[in-house]
């Protein structure tokens, strides 16, 4: 048996909580939120899967289709969507403690979004806010 650390092998690719199946290392399931879409008229799995950044496979097997059918109206589960990252400009009197709170962050994310060496901001900086 080849010399292999299981325990850095296990922090990588460990499986979603409450998944019965590991996903391919390529689609972390675990990562994101779990939305629930209706399917409209002309939709289809690739466009619905583009639309959310995330596999037809994982739209597959999040809602146990069998083939690529959908109904109108039908509700599937998408898994694994990410969080979009914002843009905050910031005003006379704002600080990152204040900021981080509006938008439901916390400061050290703020900071490492945006490369900040210190906690100075100036009016009209643009911040990155990191997806929460």
């Amino acid at each position: 048996m080849p010399n292999v650390n299981l325990n850095a092998l296990a922090s990588v690719s460990s499986p979603a909580v409450g998944s019965h199946s590991p996903s391919p290392a390529s689609q972390p399931v675990a990562v994101g939120k779990t939305l629930t879409h209706v399917v409209k008229r002309g939709e289809f799995l690739g466009k619905i899967a583009q639309e959310y950044d995330v596999s037809v496979s994982s739209i597959r097997s999040a809602n146990k289709l069998r083939s690529d059918e959908l109904a109108i109206g039908q509700k599937l589960k998408i898994v694994g969507v990410k969080p979009k990252d914002k843009q905050h400009k910031v005003k006379r009197g704002e600080y990152l403690g204040k900021i981080a709170s509006n938008y439901g962050v916390t400061i050290d994310s703020i900071r490492r979004a945006n490369k900040l060496r210190s906690d100075e901001l100036a009016v009209g900086q643009t911040l990155i806010i990191p997806g929460s």
